[in-house]
Parts: C-alpha cells; structure tokens; sequence
C-alpha cells in the first residue's frame, strides 16, 4: 500500500525520474531513495514529504537517501525532508525493539528475513562470531531465537556499539551477546582464533583481510554467512552473479594459508539494492584438514 501511494504522488511533483519507489521505514522513519544520475528538486521533495507525512500519520521523519551505506563505519548521507529533525528511533522487528540512528550506524529492514533465517540455523551450544553488528539486530534474534553458548558482536562504530550495548539491555540478552568495539579483522583473529562455530560477515566486501581473518576463527569445522553487493552485468542473470561471486569468495579463502575443504550450503539474491545490482547471501560449510 505505502509503495503504491508513493507511486502515484511522485508524477504529481514531477520526482518520478529521481526518486524511486523503493525505500525503508525505520521506526517512524521514512527513508526515501534518490535514483543515481538525478538532480533532485527540493522543494518538490519537500512538498512530497509534507502530503505524505499528512497520509502516512505513524510517519515522524523523512530523509532522502542520496548516496547510499558509505565507509568502515557504514554511513549513510541522507537529506532532511520534512517531519521532526530527528535520526534516532526505536524499529521493531519479529516482535524484538531496537534503538537505531538511521544516519550514524548501519539497520536496513531488508535483512529481517535473514536475521531470522540464520538464527535458526545456530545449533545450541555454539559459539557465534558476528565481525560486523551494526546495533546486534543478527547478534540478539540469534540470542532469541537460538541457545548458542555465546555471540561476540563487533563493530568499528562507536555509535553502532553504543546502540549495540543499550539494544543488548533493552532486549535481555546481556548473558550471551558479547559486545566488543573494534576491528571485526583484528579481533577475530587475534582474541578470537579458532573459537567460533560459525561467523557472520554482513559487509565483508570481497576483502582478503575479512575473510582470513573469520577463517581463523573458526574451530575445524564451522559455517561463514557472507553478504556482498554484486554487480549483474548485462546480458547476464543474477544466478550467473551468484556463481561468480561465490567463485571469488572461494579463491580468497584458499589463499589464507590454511588446508581447508570448502562446501556452498546456501546462496541466494537477498534484495535488489540499484539498477543492476543486488545483495546476495552465501552460506559456505569449511573443514580445515
């Protein structure tokens, strides 16, 4: 319903090339997208946000997303629109509340599927790494939802970690869920080698350090969940981006050092995040020889 409404206001302030239909509500947070390549007019923008705060009334705040999730920190730049000035909400999700600042630290709402898909996966008693937790939306369901031995949550935001410690709090996992500020790299491999199950990688971008580092951490056998932005190049299917990526993965893995056995359990396309771009999910099973 949201979507449709949005769909049919945009023409009447002439935003239909520039803003696209897709966005996320956090909290009472809207958050709308900017199409790359446009100029926005803000005061149409503006008026578009005033008519949609009067029909969408649990709305507080919007913001425009005009640059997407930048930086170690995972950033978003995003414009005021209208509302009450605000970044800070509490986003409910599956029944479990969150404190959130949509600008200083990384939350979507695409993932909620995810977070409780791999939740379920943890077999009781495991040890979790999750190297980028963002404010512990996947460290908490997998507390809920799982009985793992423990889950240590690291992020390099210090924001991110604030909002970290207060979620662990608010949703009474504090005995389980291990915050830890830093570098997911370091800290994996030099306070947690050969300690996890099973390591969460939500933004690993394809880099060697990440990657070597989960690898480390997992006792001889475990499970890493790696998410990646993936280009589909033209004329090819998202499958086919699947594959090539999962390829990569692979190569970097094999180049750690380490005598290993490699197994895809799952991949999948996430969501679509851009025109010819998507976020997909690999489930990789390692046995180290």
């Amino acid at each position: 319903m949201r979507e449709r409404v949005l769909k049919e206001l945009l023409p009447k302030y002439g935003l239909e090339a520039a803003v696209s239909t897709s966005f996320d509500l956090i909290g009472d947070i809207l958050i709308l997208r900017k199409r790359p390549g446009y100029e926005l007019d803000l005061n149409q923008l503006r008026r578009l946000g005033e008519e949609l705060l009067t029909r969408f009334r649990y709305v507080k705040t919007i913001f425009i997303d005009v640059a997407g999730v930048k930086g170690g920190h995972r950033t978003r730049e995003l414009v005021f629109v209208a509302g009450e000035p605000k970044t800070r909400t509490v986003y409910k999700e599956h029944g479990l509340s969150f404190h959130v600042d949509v600008v200083e630290a990384y939350i979507s709402p695409r993932l909620s599927y995810e977070h409780v898909r791999v939740a379920r996966l943890v077999r009781e008693g495991e040890v979790v790494v999750n190297m980028f937790a963002g404010v512990g939306s996947f460290s908490i369901f997998i507390a809920r939802l799982s009985k793992p031995s423990v889950v240590y949550s690291i992020d390099i935001n210090p924001v991110a970690y604030e909002l970290m410690v207060e979620n662990i709090r608010l949703n009474n996992v504090e005995s389980i869920v291990k915050p830890i500020l830093g570098d997911a790299a370091e800290v994996t491999r030099n306070q947690l080698a050969g300690l996890s199950d099973r390591v969460l990688m939500p933004l690993p971008n394809m880099s060697e350090r990440f990657y070597c580092s989960a690898l480390a951490s997992l006792k001889k056998e475990g499970f890493i969940h790696a998410y990646e932005f993936l280009h589909v190049d033209k004329n090819k299917s998202k499958q086919e981006a699947l594959n090539n990526s999962f390829s990569q993965i692979k190569s970097i893995l094999q180049s750690c050092g380490e005598d290993i056995h490699i197994e895809k359990a799952l991949q999948r396309v996430v969501r679509t995040v851009g025109p010819r771009w998507i976020q997909g999910v690999f489930d990789i099973f390692i046995k180290k020889n």
